[in-house]
């Protein structure tokens, strides 16, 4: 039986070698982070640096509620990933975070049929938490939602022996 799946088991020509940005960036490539969750909500990654990271995306049809907009729990996890993984790129080494507290105000209706501009921002990084926000804007760049979140690092997934290496020490 093997154990639980770890970050340097699914990219470990990347992990050991670049920061968190980088590595979000590179598995990523331009697309779509890697997570099958986010290849439902089909988001694309544009941008990413330590503390930073912009998303473009278009609502799938599928994310619709039966008004004809966005779901507001596909857009509850949009934000999720935005603000956790701009906490997560701030690291030496990618380091995945649990979500203990999200806070999300739905302040227009998102529409399909347009590029929306989604961008999360680490706050405060700490030892134990981080503080993250994202905003989900039209193309005219009105935020349409936005989230404030509280992050752990997720330490299951980085052996004990390579927190330090993970900036977990």
């Amino acid at each position: 039986m093997s154990g639980p799946p770890t970050v340097e088991g699914r990219a470990p020509e990347l992990w050991g070698e670049v920061d968190g940005a980088t590595f979000i960036s590179r598995l990523s490539d331009g697309g779509t982070w890697d997570a099958p969750h986010a290849q439902l909500l089909g988001y694309r990654i544009t941008s990413v640096s330590p503390g930073r990271i912009a998303l473009d995306w278009e609502v799938p049809e599928v994310l619709l509620n039966p008004a004809g907009i966005a779901h507001g729990g596909f857009l509850v996890a949009l934000l999720d990933d935005a603000a956790g993984l701009a906490a997560a790129s701030r690291y030496p080494r990618f380091v995945p975070q649990l979500t203990i507290q999200l806070s999300t105000d739905f302040l227009g209706p998102v529409p399909p049929g347009a590029t929306h501009r989604v961008e999360g921002t680490l706050v405060r990084g700490g030892r134990s938490t981080n503080v993250a926000d994202a905003v989900l804007r039209r193309p005219d760049g009105e935020v349409l939602t936005r989230c404030t979140g509280i992050f752990q690092p997720n330490r299951g997934v980085i052996p004990r022996e390579h927190w330090a290496e993970a900036g977990l020490a």
